[in-house]
């Protein structure tokens, strides 16, 4: 699969990406980074990783906005840029509660409210 991609597919590759690996992508310190330690990912990374799954985002720092990592791909569309950004956002900030709220049951309930707020439906993981 190939950028562009439909809101759809981008939520789809983001959301069963991080359900199926079950937690949030940090590294050694706890601080989110698009590729992590046993090759989990972030929300972001995963949608990267279907446009090419050989991917390698090592070279790209945590700080790096999805847009630089965007246009390394060739990729510029503005909209679906702020779409990831917003998947991203949900996977950052569920890990910001994680002594209340285990991280994958908040990032799963703040995309299920994602997802109707914006007309999408909900993968199946599997």
């Amino acid at each position: 699969m190939k950028f562009p991609l439909t809101n759809q597919e981008i939520f789809d590759a983001a959301y069963k990406g991080v359900m199926a690996q079950g937690n949030r992508c940090v590294n050694e310190k706890g601080k989110c980074v698009y590729l992590g330690p046993n090759n989990q990912r972030c929300a972001a990374s995963h949608v990267f990783a279907i446009s090419d799954p050989n991917v390698s985002l090592k070279r790209f720092k945590s700080s790096e906005s999805s847009g630089i990592v965007m246009r390394h791909f060739g990729y510029l569309d503005e909209k679906a840029d702020a779409f990831i950004r917003s998947l991203q956002d949900i996977h950052d900030s569920a890990g910001k509660n994680e002594k209340s709220i285990p991280f994958i049951d908040h990032y799963h309930q703040d995309m299920v409210d994602f997802a109707h707020m914006k007309g999408l439906t909900i993968p199946e993981v599997v």
